[in-house]
């Protein structure tokens, strides 16, 4: 593509004169040759409109990419004083389709305490009302803040949107908003202390994803789906609402009344969001339908979960039915599920963590205890590219400090302060390209940064500001150094370490690392702990004396402590025999300290001087029952040999730890966890909950397996089996159909395991015995075939 180099039109930054006809030249230029790329090189430029608000500021045709060097480097500001209403200070253009427009790496400032006019930010689409539409855009690391309205505005029509990575904050109505999109992906932007909503999905918007964004500290919701007052009243339009709207991954917090509202929509799916310290309800849903709400970790000032009715003036649907919660966690101030109008009707609530908070649910509606059976299909949302996207950004030569580097990807941000606050780069270690090679980041004095990876193994670092790292695909390393930063690695098994600083640490996809140097940097919050994941003290442990790895727990070292529905991990460097207080390293939120043990930690080698270790179990295998201890409830942990552990009739907690070991729970709601080492689980009669950990393992159901339904954390194909032999009384190899004996279903995330013990009704009647958790696509016979599934073996146990 062709180079436009707006400073060759006549744009100068940082001199105060108007740069607007200077810039617009260079994008017709562009615009003449049928395509292009226009360059605006750091510093600030001034910007003004014409009077005319739909002629906007800066106008971008099709074929072309509007560029800079990075938000808090680039930055477009609207002249002082300027008293006329802008639809858009950079927009396509109105009433004309265009397609095929990227623009990225710049920062858009409003300038709302030396302005007076009611301006938008950043405007897509082609005209109200009308059917035709902007195509295939693409917005990614842009910040827009202090507009006197919106600051991204796409709008009726767009079809193919992508917004990525951007920012939106301090502006006077909302950071991000859906107006008609058609095919929208809104992916790891930040939108906070904006005077409205953070994110706002409108106007028959559907087939849009809100995935990995954080909103907080805005002034009413943090996100809200609604009909709103601009829905057209063209024919075939005028009852449309917007559906097929994906909420996924996000984090929404300190927002002033919900976290997350839904209102007069339809198909809507909020699954997996982070939602917290918001002024009233947690999810709201409003005059709504078909809504599924599920896997989310809420904590609610009012309501986790309200359902009602719309009553409002706007006419349209009023009645909340057919929607569906399940499987979160809820922490709530006034109910945990309230439907507060005889006109929600037909909802199902199930399988949710709650505790005993109250619920105040309408006459008829039944609150379930398990989610069994229940399944959907999570919505599949993308956008297509624009056709000159390439995955590659170009080189250019920036001065920094008198000295040029080569800047090609994330320059510094302001994900906490406005752009002029945030310019104190003195030096600046850059990339290689997107999606090709790994991004290394080192840079010093910088506030608050905003820096994303990309498909390879990425070194993100951070600087003394309060900063965001994003991971994206790859194996990520995140440094956060100081300040309180964001920290999230997106896809992969990624390394996170979040430095001085009260940090918010999100592994997201894959089995993360949580790393810590010392206990002054403690006081983080994990947002999504996994039960498989690890956190990394061995330099905080390292060379303290008396410390001994395998009894951290037991020697006090480490303390696990639940607080509501997080758990609290707390180091004392002198364990039990000194008289130091124990330090709160890290919040894991939403996370069961039971199921918590020694192989969630990396710890240094031993300190202590360490007693011979017996290569012998605990228990004799030819006389487990009759030497086991009877404690009620028991908590037996086993060392590094092959251990045999026998529960009792209580609810037991049973790990192996780091031999090939026998778990057996006995009665009760056991917790059986096998470490390391190639581990046998057999929960016996109750409500089990078993953890191979590493190594091949098997878990084994009796004939007491039908009283109770288990859950088994970690099932794998690659190397764990599902012994079945003394519970299928009825099963002939030669002769016998699996499917009738032995039935697997999804639910959402999980696997149900079922069975038929004698397989005589021919598969009708089945009874559940176990959850698979995070077990998709299994098939019985593949399972046989390879040997997951084990049955006429009676040498296990």
């Amino acid at each position: 593509m062709l180079l436009f180099d707006a400073r060759d039109y006549g744009a100068t930054p940082d001199d105060n004169t108007d740069d607007t006809a200077a810039i617009q030249a260079a994008l017709d230029a562009a615009h003449a040759a049928g395509g292009g790329q226009v360059y605006l090189g750091a510093g600030t430029y001034t910007i003004s409109g014409t009077g005319k608000a739909s002629d906007g500021g800066l106008n971008i045709y099709s074929n072309t990419e509007f560029y800079g060097d990075g938000m808090g480097q680039t930055i477009l500001k609207l002249a002082d004083g300027w008293s006329d209403k802008i639809s858009g200070l950079v927009r396509t253009p109105v009433n004309e389709v265009t397609e095929n427009v990227i623009i990225r790496d710049l920062t858009i400032d409003g300038n709302r305490d030396n302005t007076t006019a009611m301006v938008d930010g950043l405007m897509t689409g082609v005209l109200p009302g009308s059917s035709a539409y902007d195509n295939n855009i693409l917005i990614e690391r842009v910040e827009i803040h202090d507009v006197s309205r919106i600051a991204f505005n796409p709008h009726e029509q767009t079809h193919n949107l992508t917004i990525r990575d951007s920012v939106a904050h301090d502006n006077s109505w909302d950071g991000f908003i859906a107006d008609f999109i058609v095919g929208g992906v809104y992916e790891g932007n930040v939108a906070y202390n904006n005077d409205r909503h953070g994110f706002n999905v409108v106007t028959h918007s559907n087939n849009v994803v809100l995935k990995d964004n954080i909103a907080y500290d805005n002034a009413e919701n943090g996100i809200v789906i609604q009909r709103g007052a601009g829905s057209q009243t063209i024919d075939g339009w005028e009852d449309m609402l917007n559906f097929n709207i994906l909420v996924e991954n996000n984090e929404v917090y300190g927002n002033g009344t919900n976290g997350i509202l839904v209102k007069q929509a339809e198909f809507v799916q909020i699954v997996g969001n982070i939602i917290y310290d918001n002024g009233d309800d947690g999810v709201q849903l409003e005059g709504a339908h078909d809504v599924l709400v599920a896997d989310n970790a809420i904590t609610a000032t009012i309501n986790g979960v309200e359902v009602r009715a719309y009553t409002g003036s706007l006419g349209g649907p009023g009645d909340s039915y057919n929607n569906t919660i399940i499987d979160n966690i809820i922490v709530a101030g006034k109910y945990a599920f309230d439907e507060n109008n005889s006109t929600t009707h037909d909802n199902v609530f199930a399988g949710n963590i709650i505790g005993d908070q109250p619920v105040d649910l309408n006459p008829g509606t039944v609150l379930l205890v398990s989610s069994d059976g229940i399944t959907y299909e999570l919505l599949v949302i993308t956008a297509d590219f624009p056709s000159i996207y390439s995955g590659e950004q170009p080189v250019t030569d920036v001065v920094v400090d008198n000295t040029t580097d080569t800047v090609v990807d994330t320059p510094a941000d302001t994900t906490q302060q406005p752009s002029s606050q945030a310019q104190k780069t003195e030096t600046t270690v850059t990339d290689t390209p997107v999606d090709s090679t790994p991004v290394e980041t080192v840079v010093t004095k910088v506030e608050s940064l905003y820096l994303t990876g990309n498909g390879a193994d990425n070194v993100l670092t951070g600087g003394d500001g309060d900063d965001t790292l994003k991971g994206r695909a790859g194996d990520d390393t995140l440094i956060g150094g100081n300040g309180n930063d964001y920290l999230e690695g997106n896809d992969g098994n990624d390394l996170l370490y979040g430095g001085l600083g009260a940090d918010t640490l999100k592994g997201s996809q894959g089995l993360d690392t949580f790393a810590y140097h010392s206990l002054a940097e403690g006081g983080d919050t994990v947002t999504d702990f996994k039960y498989d994941e690890k956190i990394d003290i061995h330099e905080v442990l390292g060379g303290v004396s008396g410390f001994d790895a395998d009894h951290a727990f037991d020697d006090g070292f480490i303390h696990l402590v639940q607080n509501g529905a997080d758990t609290q991990v707390f180091i004392d460097l002198d364990g039990n025999s000194g008289s130091g207080n124990a330090e709160l390293l890290v919040t894991l939120l939403a996370t069961d300290a039971q199921k918590l043990g020694d192989g969630n930690f990396i710890l240094p080698e031993s300190t202590a001087t360490e007693t011979p270790v017996v290569e012998t179990p605990l228990y004799a295998a030819d006389s487990l029952l009759d030497t086991a201890v009877k404690a009620d409830p028991l908590v037996l942990i086993g060392d590094n040999s092959n251990n045999t552990l026998v529960g009792d009739t209580g609810d037991d907690t049973l790990k192996g730890r780091r031999g090939d070991d026998t778990l057996l729970g006995g009665d009760g709601d056991d917790v059986l966890w096998g470490n390391d080492g190639n581990d046998v689980l057999y929960g016996g009669s109750g409500a089990d909950w078993m953890k191979g950990g590493d190594g091949y393992d098997t878990f084994v159901f009796g004939p007491d397996a039908m009283d109770a339904v288990d859950t088994v954390a970690d099932f794998s194909t690659a190397r764990d089996t599902l012994e079945l032999s003394d519970l299928l009384t009825g099963y002939d190899p030669l002769h016998s159909l699996i499917e009738d004996f032995v039935q697997i279903t999804q639910s959402g995330k999980n696997s149900i395991l079922s069975v038929d013990t004698d397989g005589v009704a021919n598969g009708t009647q089945f009874t559940q015995i176990a959850i698979l958790e995070g077990a998709k696509g299994l098939d019985v016979q593949q399972l046989l075939d390879d040997g997951n599934l084990v049955i006429n073996n009676s040498n296990i146990v």
